[in-house]
């Protein structure tokens, strides 16, 4: 399997549970170190808000959860932290973050990812289309069977275009997959 989310692209496993190759990079990514559970406070409540006069995405986010319709026991990913721009630019950083499952198999990746995703021009907008491309960066998958495979997406060119929605400190962004399939990520808001 191929995971392709919010502009990236990750190894996964095929539907035999081996190791499929890396098609294109990863999505967006935050920079800093991974907060309490959900970007909450000790106290329990948010920790940041969206940022003011400037669209829902923008801001530093973490992953709380992947699911992937094609591959239903597949889920994890938690803890990999996105940074999305009001110019657009994204970055993803996987380091720390938990493993994606799915049944025997998991993997862990290590790195980051870059590129540019379309910022709504509306700062009140609340869902849209997620326009993603211009990936950069190196990708590695660490597979519980001792496979490591390196991904360097300098070079690739491609957009993936799928759907996201925000309000406050949580945002989702749902990808096309593999023959009608889609995958989703949750995210939770660590900074503005």
């Amino acid at each position: 399997m191929v995971l392709v989310v919010a502009g990236l692209v990750l190894s996964g496993c095929t539907t035999t549970g081996k190791p499929a190759a890396v098609a294109a990079p990863a999505t967006v990514g935050a920079s800093g170190a991974i907060g309490a559970p959900g970007g909450a406070s000790a106290s329990g409540q948010p920790s940041a808000t969206a940022q003011t006069g400037a669209a829902c995405i923008v801001g530093s986010w973490i992953t709380t959860n992947w699911t992937n319709t094609f591959l239903p026991t597949e889920h994890g990913g938690a803890g990999a932290r996105w940074t999305l721009s009001p110019d657009g630019s994204w970055k993803e950083v996987f380091d720390g973050s938990q493993p994606l499952i799915d049944g025997s198999v998991t993997i862990t990746y290590t790195g980051t990812a870059t590129g540019t995703v379309q910022i709504p021009s509306d700062p009140t907008a609340t869902s849209g289309a997620w326009k993603a491309g211009n990936p950069g960066g190196t990708i590695t998958s660490h597979y519980n069977d001792g496979t490591v495979k390196n991904s360097a997406y300098a070079s690739e060119t491609w957009t993936f275009t799928g759907t996201w929605t925000c309000s406050g400190n949580t945002m989702t962004v749902t990808n096309p997959y593999f023959q009608g399939t889609k995958i989703t990520v949750y995210l939770t808001r660590t900074g503005s």
